[in-house]
């Protein structure tokens, strides 16, 4: 008694661009297919704010391209972004877990139905954001691990795999991390996630900037690195130019992070 909201606009954008019909099906078949989940689900639970006020999240997206849907749900201005909510309905129940990414956006109506204020509603996101577990790694880390899925069979045992892939991956750069969420689904909140700022300030040497990949995740390079902000500013566009999918689109700028003051700036271009 459950299943996705496909919203169809940006499938209708892409077409508009020239991409072929039969691709566009698929994607929306496959999206489909991915979020399939054949057991029932007391969807009233949804609806009890007592029930879903631990699994209420922030998540933050383009505040431009989502204008029309931001219409409709609780949200506040942050940067060139928008902070919006979702509940998480794969911790739900225990036995839902293996879910991964199964959300629900938090409408107004919903809201209202809560009998909490927009205010009230980043509280306790923000609270729990900030009680999740965060991913802060070395991107030569994430590379490493890549490898070692992408490359070696399942018969070999992960020290070995690990080791095998090191081996190969040889570059090491410790001013680039990449950060995001247990589940690396909306992980781009993880910057508001105090304890993964803090920490990835100190491995970085103090302040950093911020490069959007996607909704998903954030890649962080040390302000003592020695990239030029033009540089920086056309990788972030190449990238969401060509591998990031249109409706995991978050920014084509880059922001700042300064570790004294602990708050985040848009870097104009």
């Amino acid at each position: 008694n459950i299943s996705p909201n496909i919203y169809i606009k940006q499938f209708y954008d892409e077409y508009v661009d020239g991409d072929l019909f039969e691709n566009i099906c698929m994607r929306i078949a496959n999206l489909r297919i991915e979020t399939d989940y054949r057991r029932e689900f007391d969807v009233s639970t949804i609806l009890d704010y007592d029930s879903v006020k631990d699994f209420i999240f922030l998540s933050i997206v383009n505040r431009e391209k989502n204008s029309n849907q931001l219409y409709g749900r609780p949200h506040r201005d942050y940067l060139d972004l928008a902070i919006v909510y979702y509940i998480d309905v794969s911790g739900l129940s225990p036995e839902r877990m293996e879910s991964k990414c199964m959300q629900l956006g938090i409408t107004n109506e919903l809201m209202d139905s809560y009998g909490v204020s927009e205010e009230e509603l980043y509280d306790i996101a923000f609270s729990n954001t900030n009680r999740e577990k965060g991913q802060c790694r070395y991107l030569h880390e994430v590379m490493i691990d890549m490898v070692s899925e992408k490359m070696f069979s399942e018969g070999a045992s992960k020290e070995t795999i690990r080791t095998m892939a090191e081996d190969i991956f040889t570059g090491r750069n410790y001013n680039i991390m990449y950060l995001t969420n247990s589940t690396g689904c909306k992980g781009s909140a993880m910057l508001f996630n105090n304890r993964a700022m803090h920490y990835a300030s100190e491995k970085l040497g103090g302040d950093f900037y911020v490069l959007p990949s996607s909704i998903h995740e954030v890649v962080l390079v040390s302000a003592l690195a020695c990239m030029q902000r033009d540089d920086m500013i056309n990788m972030v566009k190449e990238v969401n130019r060509n591998t990031v999918n249109r409706e995991d689109f978050l920014s084509d700028n880059i922001y700042y992070y300064d570790h004294t003051d602990d708050r985040i700036y848009m870097m104009a271009e």
